[in-house]
């Protein structure tokens, strides 16, 4: 089972693979443009955990509301710190995939 490990003085917190994903998913579905992840969490989110980091790869579908790039940017930007206060866990980097569109009907 892959695990990642916040060390600190009052003791040591595990986080097991899954739950990881779960937390990151929660997190990307929050922002403003996310509309899923590609074929669910174990598919849409991948981590990669060494060293006491955790690399992120994402695999979404997107609403066309907003330019992407705007997205991506925001999404990076809030996954980065909202994991790494959530979680006391470093995040290295944020890859996003964008699989899919769903479009807007006014």
């Amino acid at each position: 089972m892959r695990i990642a490990e916040v060390k600190r003085s009052e003791g040591k917190i595990t986080y097991p693979y899954g739950v990881l994903q779960r937390i990151v998913a929660f997190l990307a579905l929050k922002v403003p443009g996310v509309e899923a992840l590609d074929r669910g969490v174990e598919e849409g989110v991948r981590l990669e955990i060494s060293r006491g980091l955790v690399n992120i790869r994402l695999y979404l579908i997107l609403k066309l509301e907003r330019r992407v790039p705007e997205i991506a940017w925001q999404l990076q930007k809030f996954l980065k710190n909202s994991v790494e206060e959530k979680t006391g866990l470093r995040v290295g980097s944020i890859d996003v995939y964008i699989q899919d569109f769903i479009e807007i009907v006014i």
